[in-house]
């Protein structure tokens, strides 16, 4: 039978038998090291997240490092949604799980294929395999996506809230104290942290900057650091400031509208024009084959 065998499937086999035998080797030098990492996630949070100790074990063995820009650019990105505290936890778990998915789905697409003789079957087995390792980075960059619109969402309300009540003659402490306990939100919660660490001792500038970094939005950088400017001017213009930016804010919003309903309009183009070609295929096929 295995004279039967083309070169192409002896090479998969040979690769699936090497991917299988390091898999292996992982499995006994690691299984049950990792218990403790991997105890605190969620069982229906990852897939299959009761074997990442492959790909922590792997990670161990070439010295895998969390302080690359790479890293630390998907740990700053992470904290946005599991906190500051957790962000290097979380990118380890994710890091480890893709992995482990290459790890375990390689040597099982490269069997498949060989038995099959099929490339196909190898290219959708691998096409799955990246699309299991995307779902990961998907997850986090959706889950941001939607962190970062909620906050630009209520940004214009919490500007016109907060210049109504500097106007009013509160001072910018008092307004932000007073407007972050208004809702409920993800901006509103930034809000309360910054105010609970001004009020531990924390210096205001540096409050501030840290509320922008842990947004990680453009617009709400922009807003902070003019807040910190003028706090060290000593606030004079603050509330003409917080006034403009509340204009430009509902301007902005009205426009990110504005695009988001013409591209919701273009999408809906694409279904119309598949319906369409396929009404006219059936319509020339019939047509064609009667000739």
């Amino acid at each position: 039978m295995l004279t039967n065998l083309t070169l192409l499937q002896i090479l998969m086999l040979v690769l699936g038998s090497v991917l299988v035998l390091a898999w292996i080797y992982v499995y006994i030098k690691y299984d049950k090291k990792f218990d403790r990492l991997i105890e605190p996630i969620g069982k229906n949070e990852f897939f299959m997240s009761e074997i990442f100790f492959i790909g922590f074990g792997i990670m161990e063995l070439i010295n895998y490092s969390l302080k690359s820009a790479k890293a630390r650019k998907n740990i700053k990105k992470i904290a946005e949604i599991k906190g500051s505290l957790y962000a290097e936890y979380y990118y380890y778990i994710i890091v480890g799980g893709k992995i482990t998915y290459i790890m375990t789905m390689l040597p099982i697409s490269f069997f498949i294929a060989a038995l099959t003789n099929d490339l196909i079957i190898l290219i959708l087995s691998l096409a799955a395999t990246a699309a299991l390792v995307y779902y990961l980075d998907f997850e986090i960059d959706n889950a941001v996506t939607k962190r970062r619109n909620t906050i630009l969402n209520d940004f214009p309300k919490v500007l016109s809230k907060l210049a109504l009540l500097l106007n009013a003659g509160l001072s910018l402490r008092a307004a932000w104290n007073n407007v972050a306990d208004s809702d409920t939100g993800k901006l509103y919660e930034e809000m309360k942290l910054l105010s609970e660490e001004i009020s531990n001792g924390r210096a205001e500038v540096e409050a501030y900057k840290d509320f922008a970094e842990r947004c990680n939005i453009k617009e709400i950088r922009k807003f902070s650091s003019s807040l910190v400017q003028n706090i060290q001017k000593g606030n004079s213009e603050i509330t003409n400031l917080i006034m403009e930016m509340s204009e430009d804010s509902w301007k902005q919003k009205k426009y990110n509208v504005k695009i988001k309903s013409e591209l919701a309009s273009s999408k809906l183009m694409l279904p119309i024009g598949l319906m369409l070609v396929a009404i006219m295929i059936m319509i020339i096929i019939p047509i064609f084959s009667s000739i």
